[in-house]
């Protein structure tokens, strides 16, 4: 029983947190892929979105 206790738990531990150091690559870069169904979606609003911009550039021409 005498391990039981530390001596002195305020000592300076030469290895607190193993994982402070970020021992791994930084240059590494994940992939994460995204839900395909929202890619589409988003391809679908652009394409509407630039369709109205045009037809709204078209109508302006008209006016002026």
């Amino acid at each position: 029983m005498a391990g039981r206790y530390n001596e002195n738990p305020f000592a300076e531990e030469a290895n607190v947190n193993p994982f402070a150091n970020g021992s791994s690559t930084r240059g590494s870069t994940v992939d994460i892929p995204l839900d395909s169904a929202k890619i589409q979606d988003l391809k679908k609003k652009e394409k509407e979105l630039n369709a109205r911009e045009a037809d709204l550039r078209r109508r302006e021409a008209l006016i002026t």
